[in-house]
């Protein structure tokens, strides 16, 4: 694949598709252009900007959210006196603290309600896959996409920030054009 071949308006765009591939990478920029195509949508400069755009917003929320959401984890166990040392709980790293949840069902019962084994392994999928860089549009854990996985993480964090996630995650497509079968919806 090339990208002159797969955006059907690269002759116009040139200058400023060819600047972008070159900040950003012809092969990512080809994996939006393969998004747009698997739901039939026409592949545009704009489209594939656009979604790029969305995707990397999509990303900067949901780390935004996720840190805090680790901070959380920390201070829950913290509290439960389960690490007594700042050093021992804090050098942990995410997946760490992921799977010490998994494997305590205790901690589960005591703060996350809404959450089940399950939808602890789709935040950790949501989680590499943002802090990786990769991109969150392709996301998924076994038969769920991207958008349930954000769902899944959507209701596991405390209440007082739920608001301001879906609202920033609705954000995400402010001024942007995008297909409405890519867009997470609460």
């Amino acid at each position: 694949m090339n990208i002159t071949k797969e955006i059907i308006d690269y002759d116009k765009y040139k200058k400023n598709i060819d600047k972008w591939i070159n900040i950003k990478g012809e092969i990512k920029y080809l994996e939006f252009a393969k998004i747009l195509k698997d739901i039939n949508c026409e592949c545009t400069w704009k489209n594939v900007s656009n979604l790029y755009r969305y995707d990397k917003r999509l990303q900067i929320n949901i780390f935004k959210y996720m840190s805090f959401f680790e901070e959380y984890i920390r201070a829950k166990l913290w509290n439960e006196n389960i690490y007594k040392d700042y050093k021992d709980l804090n050098k942990k790293t995410m997946n760490e603290l992921i799977d010490y949840i998994y494997d305590n069902s205790s901690i589960i019962e005591s703060y996350f309600n809404e959450i089940d084994k399950d939808k602890l392994l789709n935040i950790k999928q949501l989680r590499n896959t943002v802090s990786h860089n990769d991109i969150v549009i392709k996301c998924k854990r076994k038969r769920k996409d991207y958008k349930q996985l954000i769902l899944d993480f959507y209701l596991v964090i405390p209440a007082e920030y739920k608001d301001g996630f879906k609202k920033d995650i609705y954000n995400c497509q402010k001024k942007l054009s995008i297909d409405k079968k890519l867009l997470v919806v609460f």
